[in-house]
């Protein structure tokens, strides 16, 4: 939350940093059935080198496949939700995204 928030008070747009969110967490469901496997298996699904990899991995493995879905579906939510204007501001629906991901949807 720290490093969100202090994107947004560099005056990051909300939607430029969501976009990167979606992006991340799309990048760990695609390679998390075979993180398991390796840095290797990882570097070759996401096309990146090894000493990228090693970091999606990480990351992957420190979900499991059903709540990176659930992960990926509350932001399909939430791009609805920042584009209507439903929470208020952009800045209060990527919070709430943000918040959920990392307590697992929890």
């Amino acid at each position: 939350m720290a490093a969100l928030r202090r994107l947004l008070l560099q005056n990051e747009p909300a939607l430029v940093v969501f976009g990167a969110l979606v992006s991340q967490v799309r990048r760990m469901l695609r390679v998390r059935r075979v993180a398991d496997r390796g840095v290797g298996a990882v570097a070759e699904v996401a096309g990146m080198p090894e000493w990228r990899a090693r970091r999606l991995q990480k990351q992957a493995l420190s979900y499991d496949e059903r709540e990176l879905i659930h992960a990926m579906d509350m932001l399909s939510r939430t791009d609805v939700e920042m584009k209507s204007g439903e929470s208020g501001t952009m800045e209060v629906a990527l919070e709430r995204a943000v918040l959920e991901i990392v307590s697992k949807g929890r």
